[in-house]
Order: structure tokens, then C-alpha cells, then sequence
């Protein structure tokens, strides 16, 4: 079974070394909690906020500049795997520290096809990352492609001391015109009305 057929039977497939991962390494302020929001066309447009809404005292950043032209390359790479034409919609990395977890959830449609990938980490052993129950061990580099909105994926709380931490991205796309495409186009417009920096393609 290829990784295309294995990914919509199971909704998910781990990809070994996706990318390089030292050339990624682009770290926020370590052991501090927040979060920036970037424009997604517009790198200018910023906002900030103290606190972390889904890890409470990590640090994550919504299409941080640094790494749009991942999202671009790896657009090209999953419609390769998938056969499949998608369209990007956002990307978002998160710094997390010793103790915190992700807890059980599925996604919105913005994230229809996503993938985590591992950046860095200073833990000794790897740190699990599940997905319909399956524990995956990454190293730096490797990926996990999953549907966001139907696969549900979480991380137990985070081994280590206080001065570790992990870095990971999440790069998110949609199925051109299916359904969630055009969820996030209605999403767009809204936050268009609104005067929202822009998450989405």
C-alpha cells in the first residue's frame, strides 16, 4: 500500500524525512507564553497576544514569514503523495516546554489536509504524537500528513526539564472546491469585513 492509498483509508501516513530540518530552525523567545498573528500576504500586519489559546504557556505564531516558503514547497510535495490538487490555507508552529500536552481534538476545515512536522527538539527520547489512538515517534524532519477535521490527534504531557523544549509546524490546505474549501472562503470574507490580519490564502 502507498502512502496515497494508506492516508484515505486511515486518514493519516508518516512521511520520513519530509525536508532538512536545520535550515527551519528559527526559534520565538524561549520559556515565555504568547502568540503573533501574521498577515498571510501582508508580513507587516501583526498582532500579539500574551497568551496561547489551545497549550496554555507555549509559544506559537501564525504565518511567521520565515517559513511561507515551506508552506509553498510542501504544497507541491503533498499534492505529488496525494494525487490530489489542494490549496494552501495557513501554517502555524508552536514551541512547547516540559509538562504541557495537547489534548484530543479534530480540526476546523481550514486544516482538511495538514501536516505536522518536527523542527526541533532537546528531549533525550521521542515525544509521541497520536493519532487516532496510534502513537508516532519523529525525528527531526519527519512529518505526519493526517485530516485534521476527521482524525483525532493529541500529545500526552511533555517529558523533560525546564530548559527543554519542542518546536514543531503544522502546515495546513484544503481539497480545491470540496466542501471545507469553501468554508474557508466564507471565513475569509468575514475576517476581510472585519479588518482582521489575514490567516488564509
Amino acid at each position: 500500500m502507498n502512502l496515497k492509498e494508506f492516508y484515505f483509508k486511515n486518514n493519516y501516513a508518516v512521511v520520513r524525512n519530509l525536508t532538512n530540518p536545520l535550515p527551519l530552525r528559527n526559534l520565538p523567545q524561549l520559556y515565555v507564553e504568547g502568540h503573533e498573528d501574521y498577515d498571510y500576504k501582508d508580513s507587516i500586519q501583526i498582532q500579539f497576544t500574551d497568551q496561547e489559546h489551545q497549550v496554555k504557556g507555549s509559544y506559537s505564531r501564525t504565518n511567521h514569514p520565515f517559513y511561507k516558503g515551506l508552506h509553498e514547497e510542501t504544497h507541491k510535495v503533498l499534492e505529488n503523495i496525494l494525487e490530489t490538487k489542494l490549496t494552501p490555507t495557513y501554517y502555524f508552529d508552536r514551541v512547547y516546554y516540559s509538562g504541557q500536552e495537547l489534548a484530543p481534538h479534530t480540526d476546523w476545515h481550514g486544516c482538511e489536509v495538514s501536516v505536522t512536522l518536527q523542527i526541533k527538539t532537546t528531549l533525550r527520547s521521542a515525544w509521541d504524537f497520536y493519532v487516532e489512538g496510534t502513537p508516532i515517534k519523529m525525528k527531526d524532519g519527519d512529518a505526519v500528513i493526517y485530516n485534521g477535521t476527521l482524525a483525532k490527534h493529541w500529545r500526552k504531557p511533555m517529558e523533560g526539564n525546564s530548559k527543554d523544549y519542542h518546536h514543531q509546524i503544522f502546515l495546513h490546505y484544503v481539497i480545491h472546491n470540496s466542501p471545507s474549501y469553501f468554508t474557508v472562503l466564507k471565513k475569509k470574507q468575514q475576517m476581510i469585513e472585519k479588518g482582521y490580519p489575514l490567516p488564509y490564502f
